[in-house]
Parts: C-alpha cells; structure tokens; sequence
C-alpha cells in the first residue's frame, strides 16, 4: 500500500505521545496513574521499536475502535522515562488522509485504551501492562499530544510545540543509545524522498508454550531513511 505524500514529497506521519507516566487520571471513577518501566517487557526501555504482529500490536487505530488507519508494520515506538513515543507512517487510504487532517487540526490526541493485561498497585498505579494499539481521538484520557511529521514547529499549539521539545530530546537519546549498542535507530517512521535506504533492527518477542518463557529476537532488513518529525 502506498504512504501518504506531504507537499514537501515526503511521506506523512503522525508523531506524539501516547501516554504520560507519573500523570494521575481518574479512570471511571478510580485513581489510576502508570509507572514508568510499565512497557519494559513489551517494548525494551530507550530504543525505537518496529510494531510487529507477534506482539499482538494492532498498530494506529480511529479513536477506541478496532479500525485501522495504519498497520502495526507502519508503527514504531519509543518507551523512555516519561512515557511511551509513537511515528505511524500514513498510507495512501480514506482513513489516513483523514487522519492527517485531523492531526493537523491540532485538536486530536493519542490514547492506547484498555491495558491488556496489567498489573495494579491498590492506588491505582499501573507496574506492568502491554497495549494493543495507539488511537487517534479528541478525548484522551491522559494529556498528549500528536503532530504531523511535516508541521512547522511555529504553527503547532502550544502543548504540541512542548511535547515536540521533549520528544526530540528523547529521540536523540535512543540514537545515542543505538550507536552505544552498535545499532542503527529503529524509528521507521519518515522517509527521505529519494529512495535512500538503511538497515533496520526489529525487535520481536516469543512464548514458549511449554515453559511459559519469553525471548526476544531481532532481525535486521534495509527499509527507506527517515527525517523525525517536526520540519
């Protein structure tokens, strides 16, 4: 399926944050609030990471519903000390066109929904929980913010522009870290025009079913450079 192409010829992707941890929400009438290291075990702390279907990741939805506007193969993810960072590469359909519209309203937000399965503290702290998929709604539960791949910083709102400085930060620290573990950066997420290539490293993980063990595999394939979002 073809990638949504901006006016610059880039493909267009939606970046943000979908979930703050430490933040307090009161979540159908109880406190709940999620640590950080929550997603350690779906997704390792500090590195991008490529959705893939093994995890049972459905990639970006339209609000809490299981409709797709981006497949998981679209979609990587940044877990770091302040919550989990999201790109989804925009295909060339209805839907993603409208979500494309909708993130450049700058009314729309990120949620991941139900945590399946989870771990909670009495307080309503969430320790240990997976998710399913990030969505794209106007009602988050928690503060986030999503932006497109090709805005102006200077015309983002004022929230967005602030997480756009954070999560810059946070990018070049999973850079910085993949270049520590002789890697390349996972993020998929923005093509170079031009056809330019680099290897990247995709994170799986597998159950044995007799023991109940998890192990992690990585395997690496060329797939098209990418610019972070934020022009």
């Amino acid at each position: 399926m073809a990638d949504l192409i901006g006016i610059d010829g880039r493909p267009i992707a939606i970046v943000g944050l979908a979930l703050p941890f430490g933040e307090w929400i009161a979540y159908g009438g109880e406190p709940e609030r999620v640590e950080a290291g929550a997603f350690d075990k779906q997704f390792p702390r500090g590195i991008w990471c490529g959705g893939d279907d093994s995890q049972l990741f459905n990639g970006l939805t339209w609000e809490h519903d299981p409709v797709e506007i981006a497949g998981p193969h679209r979609v990587s993810i940044l877990n770091d000390q302040r919550g989990l960072w999201f790109s989804a590469v925009l295909p060339d359909t209805a839907l993603g066109r409208q979500a494309a519209m909708c993130a450049a309203s700058g009314r729309y937000g990120a949620s991941v929904g139900n945590f399946d399965p989870y771990d909670q503290k009495p307080d309503g702290t969430v320790t240990n929980a997976r998710i399913r998929a990030i969505g794209l709604t106007d009602c988050p539960a928690y503060c986030t913010s999503v932006w497109r791949s090709d805005a102006a910083p200077e015309n983002l709102p004022q929230e967005a522009r602030a997480a756009l400085a954070r999560f810059r930060v946070a990018d070049m620290a999973a850079r910085a870290k993949a270049q520590e573990l002789d890697q390349v950066p996972q993020h998929t997420g923005h093509p170079v025009a031009g056809g330019a290539m680099k290897n990247v490293i995709h994170i799986a993980s597998q159950v044995d079913a007799r023991t109940g063990k998890k192990t992690w595999s990585r395997t690496m394939r060329p797939e098209p450079a990418d610019v972070m979002g934020g022009a």
